[in-house]
């Protein structure tokens, strides 16, 4: 089975995506699911289920579905092709406005796999600098850190894509909230 999905993106198209066999008769018209698109993964909006065979051609795969729900009904679907049609508009960005904005970013997250004492077994003893970060983090007690906090412990952009590369730092995707991204703006006094 494929789906068509709504990329929140200024795309004049709906994407196709197969299901893997893990949804195969979960993912219904509405729901929101995490796709591959270009280097990132997004969330989109399934706007039509084809039950076809997708053996002819190679598809990319759904990553995860968001809720067992549908998170918006036919009629706005139906309403999103409308307005696209109506107003000239791409696709996605009408797609877009019926998806919440929190959900559209995704920041990569970083924790240790094991033990600080498995993992300095695995690293050299020559790499001093690495061996050093690692436990300063792993004292931390804090996992879920993003690049910008590894940096605080010593593990520059380099350092964290080899442990990633090796497998001594686990990466996987967190979705920010409204407050992760909120920034109050600073009012100008003006005389």
């Amino acid at each position: 089975m494929i789906v068509e999905v709504l990329i929140p993106r200024p795309v004049y198209q709906a994407y196709t995506y197969k299901i893997p066999n893990k949804f195969l008769g979960k993912v219904r018209k509405g729901f929101r699911v995490e796709v591959p698109f270009g280097p990132s993964q997004l969330i989109g909006l399934v706007s039509k289920v084809i039950d076809q065979d997708e053996n002819s051609i190679k598809l990319k795969e759904i990553s995860s579905i968001f809720e067992d729900i549908s998170f918006v009904d036919e009629e706005q679907i139906e309403m999103i092709h409308w307005m696209s049609d109506y107003y000239m508009m791409p696709l996605g960005e009408v797609a877009s406005l019926f998806l919440p904005k929190y959900t559209q970013k995704i920041k990569e997250v970083y924790s240790l796999p094991a033990s600080i004492d498995c993992l300095l077994l695995e690293i050299p003893k020559s790499r001093k600098v690495l061996r050093q970060a690692l436990i300063r983090l792993s004292l931390s007690g804090k996992s879920n850190l993003d690049k910008e906090q590894l940096l605080n412990y010593g593990l520059s952009k380099s350092l964290s894509r080899e442990c990633v590369k090796n497998s001594w730092l686990i990466s996987s995707a967190k979705y920010l909230s409204v407050t992760d991204n909120f920034v109050p703006l600073k009012k100008k006094v003006i005389f």
